[in-house]
Parts: structure tokens; sequence; C-alpha cells
């Protein structure tokens, strides 16, 4: 079953960060930011919630106004631990124009 998402709606993202191996990443003690490319170019740094540091699980909810446009969002989580950076690849959602 496909699922469509909106433009203009709310929307919880929830990741798990994992590395190569499939293992969860352990954010405990690093900062993790959330890089948002909407489809006009405009990016947005967010700062997403740990929900499980050591299940490397977390959460951003993403607003109606932060989703406004229809297209492609492009995303990147940010990990700093230890003065060490590291990105996940990155993923992208695509949000339809909604019909009424």
């Amino acid at each position: 079953m496909a699922v469509t998402y909106y433009a203009g709606c709310d929307l919880a993202l929830a990741v798990t960060l994992t590395d190569q191996n499939a293992n969860p990443i352990n954010l405990t003690g690093a900062t993790v930011t959330l890089k948002m490319l909407d489809p006009g170019g405009f990016q947005r740094i967010l700062s997403p919630t740990v929900t499980s540091a050591t299940a490397g699980q977390i959460s951003q909810q993403l607003t109606a106004a932060q989703l406004a446009t229809a297209g492609e969002y492009q995303f990147q989580v940010v990990i700093v631990e230890n003065g060490l950076t590291s990105a996940s690849n990155q993923f992208s959602l695509t949000l339809s124009e909604q019909l009424f």
C-alpha cells in the first residue's frame, strides 16, 4: 500500500541511524542536527529529539509551514561527538499537491 503525504500538513519524522553493518549508532553524548532542504532550495537546520540514544533513534516534528510547498524535501542527519563530525546518507520525502 502506497502512502501519500501532502504539502501543508504536519508530519512526525522518525529516523533510526545505523552503521554500515545495520547496527544502531549510539548517540549518547552526541549533538545531533537535521539539515532539511526544501524544493525551493531553502535550507533549515533543525534540532531533532533523541528518542533513544543507545538505539540511534531521533524524531522531528515538521510543521505545515515548513512543508508548505509540494515537491522533494532532502534531509541529512549530522552527528558531532568528541569534536568529530559525521553525516548520514541523504534521504528524501516527496510531498504531493493537495487536491482541495
